[in-house]
């Protein structure tokens, strides 16, 4: 799995052979980084909260190489 941040989105995505299933499993995300709502660390895994593009709110926990940071970054791109 690619999680990457930049200044107006995070992404969380795979490449091929996995593609289809991550999409079907709703594993794929590709989100505004204004609709990140929340980013916190425990122990080593990233909780986030984010709003989807149907509005809904959706939780998803992250376990990252460096999450410090993955952390940095999202509160980077979030003030810029």
């Amino acid at each position: 799995m690619t999680v990457l941040v930049t200044n107006t989105h995070l992404v969380i995505t795979t490449f091929s052979p996995f593609t289809a299933i991550i999409e079907q499993c709703g594993l794929e995300h590709f989100i505004p980084i204004h609709n990140v709502l929340k980013a916190t660390l425990d122990q080593r895994i990233v909780d986030l909260e984010f709003i989807q593009k149907d509005n809904s709110l959706r939780k998803i926990s992250l376990h990252l190489k460096n999450p410090e940071a993955f952390l940095r970054a999202i509160e980077s791109s979030k003030n810029n």
